[in-house]
């Protein structure tokens, strides 16, 4: 009943809307900008449900209810999305189909877990070999994703945007002084935010910004906006996004419908730093760097100044595969543990089931591939994601070899 709730509110509760003008079309397979990550988001949601049947019925036969059932829910939910219930939110065919895949996925896992429990030594051995391989796939993948987008230019050079700017529609309102993109300095002095056509990616940027932050709280707004030729497709953007100061710069998984992450401080402009300000008499300025491995942002208000990286690393897919919580948030720990529980803690479990000699160098195999990925993508690597990956695998070796040897002595 609880995952059913989960799913429900997901799905259907008024505050889940999506704005208009981001609506995909009905029965779309490939919906809006971050499509890959919304599947993602879908498998992970009806995981627990199917999961939860085959825990309920375990004399269920496997795949046939678990399935059908996520497949009836997840048709009931798109059908009142066709009828409107609730407002700006459209069916979709692709919500079909990874629903069903989510459910399908949780109602496998007893079964999962019964074939690593009771596997041979040699069964162990490759599982643990095919595991660490898709493992160092998905570090892989997940450090290309992080690369900057391809360029043969180190920095990108920029004129004014063809695109004219109108007020609204999403765009920061408040006075704008004056803003630098890379070398080039740029005058405003009014409302509105400054925003640039860039002639081709870099693999680098520094953006500086100094405006007034007195615009009432609102969702993103971009005071600074640099898009790509020929569109308005975003490459950097610096503002706000609520109370905190914002900047989002493109990288190679924007393309692939990934959500990535925008490095952020909180804080800025809120109701007690505003005030501090004394209104409009002093600006926020604002330093933005983008480099291969890394996002850089600095404030400078009045006296005080805040600072924030966001490093990517290769085990971060766990922050563009959601859109809940962000490497800085309170629950990126406990959400990177249970993203390395998923992905290397039954390589490391059945590595501990192998023959003896065997067993250290398979539980190396997936430290092995994360370390490869950051060298092969010169993509940094974060001291805590690789205690995260070190525990997990320790964890799940020891926790292996105790469950053998215990089961051994029952036996007996």
């Amino acid at each position: 009943m609880l995952s059913l709730g989960a799913i429900l509110v997901a799905t259907l509760a008024p505050g889940n809307a999506i704005a208009v003008h981001r609506l995909p079309p009905a029965w779309c397979l490939r919906c809006g900008d971050t499509f890959l990550t919304d599947l993602v988001s879908n498998v992970v949601l009806f995981v627990p449900f199917g999961l939860a049947w085959q825990l309920w019925r375990p004399d269920a036969p496997f795949p046939r209810w678990g399935p059908l059932l996520g497949l009836l829910v997840s048709l009931g939910v798109e059908s009142l999305q066709a009828l409107g219930i609730p407002p700006q939110r459209n069916p979709s065919l692709a919500d079909l189909l990874t629903n069903t895949a989510g459910a399908t996925l949780g109602a496998s896992l007893p079964w999962l877990a019964r074939t690593l429990r009771s596997s041979s030594a040699r069964t162990s051995a490759q599982l643990s070999v095919v595991w660490s391989v898709a493992a160092t796939a998905v570090f892989l993948l997940s450090s290309l994703a992080q690369q900057p987008l391809p360029s043969t230019r180190e920095v990108a050079g920029t004129t004014p945007s063809r695109f004219s700017y109108a007020p609204g529609f999403g765009w920061y309102q408040g006075r704008v002084d004056s803003a630098r993109v890379n070398a080039v300095r740029i005058t405003r002095g009014q409302p509105g935010p400054v925003v640039r056509e860039a002639d081709a990616p870099g693999r680098r940027a520094d953006l500086h910004l100094w405006f007034d932050g007195n615009e009432p709280l609102a969702d993103r707004k971009p005071a600074l906006f640099v898009h790509l030729p020929g569109d308005t497709t975003i490459l950097y953007a610096l503002g706000k996004h609520g109370s905190a100061l914002e900047f989002v710069a493109a990288r190679r998984g924007d393309r692939w419908g990934l959500a990535m992450p925008p490095a952020y401080i909180r804080g800025v402009f809120s109701a007690e730093r505003r005030a501090a300000r004394g209104g409009d008499a002093v600006a926020v300025d604002a330093q933005a760097v983008a480099d291969t491995d890394a996002l850089h942002l600095r404030v400078r208000d009045g006296s005080r100044t805040d600072s924030a990286t966001l490093t990517y690393s290769p085990g971060q897919a766990w922050a563009f595969l959601q859109t809940l919580a962000h490497p800085f948030g309170p629950l990126a720990i406990p959400i990177m543990v249970t993203w390395f529980a998923v992905l290397v803690g039954p390589a490391a479990w059945t590595a501990a089931r192998a023959r003896r000699g065997l067993a250290v160098p398979l539980l190396l195999v997936a430290p092995g591939g994360w370390w490869t990925a950051s060298w092969y993508t010169a993509i940094g690597r974060l001291p805590s994601e690789a205690a995260a990956l070190l525990f997990v695998m320790t964890v799940a070796f020891v926790s292996s070899r105790w469950a053998h040897r215990r089961s051994a002595g029952t036996s007996t």
